[in-house]
């Protein structure tokens, strides 16, 4: 029974019936009146399974009665299912989505003008699937469009999406005092000529970035880009109900089920794999360790939590700090960050920490 608003207009007297695959949804109201009662019937005889919002509260037989949580605004389908939420993220300073996009492709796309609308789409892995999310932005600086597609597109699915995107594109932050500093720079200046309005950018999930840091050692960022590509393709989660919409990167979970024949398939080595899955093994729960990190605001500490992990050194982690986590003011002392400081100033020797500082 689901308790309405009294003040709630209700004009319609309705009965919904809803067949789904195993189960029939049937939402009945008596007359206008501050209750709807909802029940769900199976079908075949098979085990139920419910949303993590919406729970069996009394159970008769094959029949369930639940409590929907007030206060939802979803889009159905006429299978009953969520099918898409949509939401606008305010951007503090310059962002152009198709810079970024520029960088983030840089291998697969041809370059995109930074000057006209942009729009890119991708699919992430959730709970019992995936949903597709489709980012468009109409001018460079005015905000970022977002919709969330697919069966499984609450508005719980939706709030961990946004907290992607935002992280992904470093929208959190106002970059305008670097941007001006940067003007005094030629070097950087010259950069953000190339890329205008670049920010720091992160990889959807800290799990992904330690794939792609694993599956990137010894090979270049070319040959990287392709075997991602193939990751995907190979044993990514397509959205239900979204049937050509891109496979969504392989969680934890994904990775520890598919067989490692088909890994191989995908273009990643057994020795590679093998770290990966006893990587994704520490890592089962919810938050896992990688995505705990995520609250923590110290990079030493972040770092030494991740170098207990199997197969991750100090090396690695110093990377990791930097692909997945919003640490730019943490430099290590990297020799990858040192060769591109020489590159890019033009140095006749590798700088050290003060003259990178």
């Amino acid at each position: 029974v689901l308790n309405l608003n009294q003040s709630q207009d209700i004009q319609t007297i309705a009965t919904l019936r809803i067949i789904l695959q195993v189960v029939i949804i049937e939402i009945h109201q008596e007359r206008p009146a501050p209750q709807l009662h909802v029940s769900v019937q199976n079908r075949a005889n098979r085990q139920l399974r419910f949303p993590q919002r919406v729970q069996p509260s009394q159970s008769v037989f094959d029949k369930y009665r639940f409590n929907f949580p007030a206060g939802s605004a979803e889009i159905f389908s006429s299978t009953g299912v969520p099918v898409e939420q949509t939401r606008t993220i305010t951007i503090q300073g310059a962002f152009r989505l198709a810079t970024a996009l520029n960088v983030l492709h840089r291998h697969d796309n041809p370059p995109r003008d930074p000057d006209r609308r942009s729009r890119t789409v991708f699919s992430v892995e959730v709970p019992d699937g995936a949903v597709e999310v489709v980012l468009r932005q109409e001018r460079p600086h005015e905000p970022l469009n977002v919709r969330i597609i697919g069966d499984l597109a609450t508005v719980q699915v939706a709030d961990e999406i946004i907290e992607i995107v935002t992280r992904m594109f470093s929208l959190h932050v106002d970059p305008t005092p670097f941007f001006i500093q940067a003007t005094n720079d030629p070097p950087i200046r010259n950069l953000l000529e190339l890329f205008p309005d670049l920010r720091p950018l992160r990889t959807p999930t800290p799990f992904e970035g330690v794939v792609r840091l694993i599956l990137g050692q010894g090979i270049s960022t070319e040959n990287l880009a392709v075997v991602m590509r193939n990751l995907r393709d190979v044993v990514g989660i397509v959205p239900r109900g979204r049937p050509h919409a891109p496979p969504a990167f392989p969680g934890k979970l994904t990775m520890l089920a598919v067989p490692d024949r088909l890994l191989h398939v995908a273009g990643i080595t057994l020795p590679k794999i093998q770290r990966i899955k006893q990587i994704a093994a520490c890592l089962v729960g919810h938050p896992d360790l990688l995505e705990h990190l995520l609250t923590i605001a110290d990079p030493i500490k972040s770092r030494t939590l991740i170098e207990d992990l199997p197969f991750l050194g100090r090396r690695t982690a110093n990377q990791l700090l930097h692909s997945a986590y919003s640490f730019q003011d943490h430099l290590p002392e990297e020799p990858r960050l040192f060769q591109a400081v020489k590159r890019l100033y033009q140095l006749n020797r590798y700088p050290d920490m003060d003259m990178v500082t």
